[in-house]
């Protein structure tokens, strides 16, 4: 090592040369000129310290700050009595080796972002994590980072500003945790002023919990830093509210394979691979999964997860942690490109929920754990599909099917609604073949509508809406290239009156007509001829399941409307 001049360090020999060689791996901070972590005048050889030095806090006017964007990396840090050390929102402090403090480390965040704190080695001392964007009785779903936050202390923190309900004995705190064996309305379970009497309960390490506060403002937890692996007990068969233990994002897809969802594959309800996070827009939990864009959480963000048979704990791994959300690489499956998806979007009320249909190579029409992903469940107004293909009664959020064969998928839509409500329809499309098109069929009124681009349909309901059967959604890779779809005889009405029936009403009595039907191609494929009554029927031969013109031909003109017939 050589060292130009001696400055106020004096002379030195080679034996000292060694000596302030070792001393200089360890970087004070002095805070001498502000509380910039990256201002070389704040530390000891003015100079701004790497990843493999070691960094000592003392008691100063001007204790460090980590700003947002900065990021920190170093090797051991010690915090010396009465120091102190502030992780901003967006700031990053990595420790390679050890970390140790007799004070408390304070980390910040927003609503959707955070500061992170990763330490490598152990980790000795307290850290307090703060959340922030909780909106004033609202219900926000949080988890704590730390280890050891006192229940009773939180409750009771002015700061946080806890709701109470006085109006129940025993009073009880708007804080609770979830029980999934409990009957629908009672899942969550509020803490009482009898049960924290004693404070001896505290939030555990990667379980999360619903909180609210009676203003706008944020809530802390303070504990130690977990460092290590953790295995996290979980309900079987059941919906089980976790997250994160650590101070730090937690990728859940993708990122090399290296993530939550990866993780814990086996463990999932082979219908629900994926994590629910609570979405604002559409007032519900949604399914993060691996067909999902790429998704990290923040730091204190709980999530639902749904166990398969006989499991009974969840993995969270230390290696993945990350310092932001954006480390997360780019979703790929063998393939850059975009997975074609139609996304179905219900609008009620200023509220808008959606369901997709994405279109993946070696899928199928049944279940496909970890492409198709049921729906979460529980709101007073919601849309999913059913699997084309399968004996389950489930709803689903997200149903992949085979990215070819576009012509024969017929898709149950459902609805959960009050009655008396509008719901409006419509579609947006990612890498979709230009050539589809998207239909849906109302099989109460017997519309059968394309949407697209700017095109919606919309409808009332008239009784409760609370599964499938109504509404199906049909897609076509051809053109209707018959010349009169729409109806040029106003006297004659078409409709569908079963899978391969239609009936036709409006001839005149003993009216003779001709009753052709056309494939999408527009080739003829049947074709009879009706003596007109009161309501004629034709029954064709069995048809694929698919999209059909039916062509009636009178002595009035010629009426025509799209049909969809099913097996």
């Amino acid at each position: 090592m050589e060292i130009a001049g001696t400055g106020n360090y004096g002379s030195w020999d080679k034996d000292s040369a060694t000596n302030y060689s070792e001393d200089c791996n360890t970087f004070t901070w002095t805070g001498a000129t502000d509380s910039n972590w990256i201002t070389n005048g704040n530390w000891s050889y003015n100079q701004t310290p790497s990843n493999s030095n070691n960094i000592t806090i003392p008691n100063v006017a001007n204790q460090p700050v980590i700003s947002s964007g900065v990021m920190a990396e170093i090797n051991d840090l010690t915090i010396e009595a009465l120091g102190s050390f502030d992780i901003s929102d967006g700031g990053t402090v990595v420790v390679n080796g050890n970390f140790s403090t007799t004070e408390t480390i304070n980390i910040q965040s927003s609503a959707t972002t955070s500061g992170t704190f990763i330490v490598k080695g152990t980790a000795n001392g307290m850290v307090t994590f703060e959340r922030s964007g909780l909106e004033a009785n609202k219900w926000s779903m949080v988890t704590a980072p730390v280890s050891g936050q006192s229940v009773k202390q939180f409750v009771e923190n002015s700061a946080n500003d806890i709701r109470i309900n006085t109006t129940v004995t025993p009073n009880r705190y708007a804080v609770g945790h979830y029980d999934d064996s409990r009957a629908d309305g009672t899942k969550w379970v509020y803490y009482t002023v009898d049960d924290l009497a004693s404070d001896t309960v505290t939030f555990e390490e990667g379980k999360s919990y619903i909180v609210s506060r009676e203003t706008n403002g944020s809530v802390t937890f303070t504990g130690t830093l977990q460092t290590n692996d953790l295995s996290v007990g979980v309900a079987a068969e059941q919906w089980n509210a976790i997250g994160s233990p650590y101070t730090a994002y937690l990728p859940i897809n993708n990122n090399s394979d290296v993530n939550f969802i990866q993780e814990n594959l086996s463990k999932f309800d082979p219908a629900y691979v994926g994590v629910y996070v609570w979405d604002n827009d559409q007032n519900k939990y949604v399914a993060k999964t691996l067909v999902s864009a790429v998704t990290s959480l923040t730091v204190g963000q709980g999530f639902f997860v749904k166990t398969g048979t006989g499991v009974t704990t969840m993995d969270f791994s230390e290696e993945q942690r990350l310092h932001n959300g954006a480390e997360v690489a780019a979703f790929s499956r063998g393939t850059n490109s975009e997975i074609p998806t139609i996304q179905i979007i219900a609008e009620q009320g200023g509220v808008a929920v959606d369901t997709n249909i994405k279109y993946v190579a070696n899928t199928t029409k049944g279940l496909d754990a970890g492409y198709d992903i049921g729906n979460f469940g529980g709101n007073t107004f919601d849309v999913f599909t059913h699997l084309v293909e399968s004996p389950e009664n489930k709803d689903f959020t997200i149903q992949s099917l085979p990215n070819s064969d576009f012509d024969t998928t017929v898709i149950p839509l459902g609805f959960i609604s009050e009655a008396d409500k509008e719901i409006k329809l419509s579609i947006n499309t990612i890498a979709l073949p230009s050539e589809v098109k998207v239909y849906i069929e109302d099989r109460a009124t017997g519309d059968f509508t394309e949407i697209g681009a700017g095109s919606s349909y919309s409808f009332t309901t008239t009784s409760k809406l609370t599964g499938i059967g109504r509404f199906y959604i049909h897609t076509s890779a051809k053109v209707l290239d018959i010349e009169d779809v729409a109806s040029v005889n106003g006297t004659v009405e078409i409709f569908k009156s079963g899978n391969q029936e239609v009936t036709i009403k409006g001839l005149e009595q003993g009216e003779v007509a001709i009753v052709k039907l056309y494939s999408v191609l527009g080739s003829e494929i049947y074709s009879s001829k009706i003596v007109g009554d009161t309501m004629n029927k034709i029954t064709p031969d069995v048809l694929e399941t698919g999209i059909y013109i039916v062509r009636v031909e009178g002595t009035a003109g010629i009426t025509s409307k799209k049909i969809v017939f099913n097996k």
